[in-house]
């Protein structure tokens, strides 16, 4: 993964605008003017999917923050051409801090982000799936959500996953699952989580759900989790989070 902004279609305009680049990731660039920052896609990865992405992440923000969750303010989102043609653009709170990217970080530090994935699952909602910019989903049911990802698998996982499906719980409301713990989505002061970002893709689903994710993603996270848990459940949802979802 290159660090090549300059090469972007869009750099020098935002040169000239006073910006300058700041971060990125295999899918943006980042860039910072004064106390905010911008997220742009790169030009190979300037698709419906990731305009979509801007959308379904301030939604995500907006309903944590009115919920007194520590999440970075996004501004706005610029349309094609409010300020770079052919690219939407999202504005938000430029937050200074300490980002531990290893997944094997002190475990006071992993413990912090466990119980704000955890925390976050107490917002409630009679919508099952992955969220669209207004918050809402296609599937009526847990169930139909999973079975919907498990038809995207392999012929072999599918059988595997189907055979086992009776240990989905039945649902009769979801909770709000983020489906990323990567520790650069986390900002720590001191270390104390301050706030998260890039909230960009979480669902409304079975809150152990989560622990799934987890197990499949750090391990050493996992290891903080101190809840008791169902680890067959979980083991069934990583596999779902590890083929389908990842």
């Amino acid at each position: 993964m290159k660090n090549e902004p300059q090469k972007e279609p869009y750099y020098n305009n935002l040169i000239s605008l006073g910006y300058v680049p700041f971060n990125y990731s295999e899918k943006h660039y980042i860039f910072s003017k004064g106390n905010k920052i911008i997220k742009i896609a790169r030009a190979s990865y300037n698709n419906p999917t990731i305009d979509e992405s801007y959308y379904i992440e301030k939604f995500s923000h907006d309903i944590l923050i009115k919920n007194n969750f520590p999440v970075v303010k996004i501004d706005k989102i610029y349309d094609k051409g409010e300020l770079i043609d052919d690219f939407v653009v999202l504005e938000e709170e430029k937050k200074d801090g300490q980002v531990f990217y290893n997944k094997d970080c002190d475990t006071t530090i992993l413990s912090q982000v466990v119980s704000f994935i955890q925390r976050v699952a107490h917002i409630k909602s009679s919508a099952f799936g992955f969220m669209d910019k207004y918050g809402k989903s296609e599937h009526t049911s847990w169930s139909s959500f999973l079975k919907s990802l498990i038809d995207k698998t392999n012929s072999a996982l599918k059988a595997e996953l189907l055979a086992d499906f009776d240990i989905v719980p039945e649902l009769t409301e979801s909770a709000f699952v983020l489906t990323d713990c990567n520790m650069a989505n986390f900002i720590f002061n001191h270390g104390k989580l301050q706030c998260a970002i890039d909230i960009e893709r979480p669902l409304w689903g079975d809150r152990n759900f989560i622990y799934g994710m987890i197990k499949a993603r750090n391990r050493f996270m996992y290891k903080c989790v101190t809840e008791k848990l169902n680890e067959e459940l979980i083991d069934y949802y990583a596999k779902i989070y590890k083929n389908v979802i990842v």
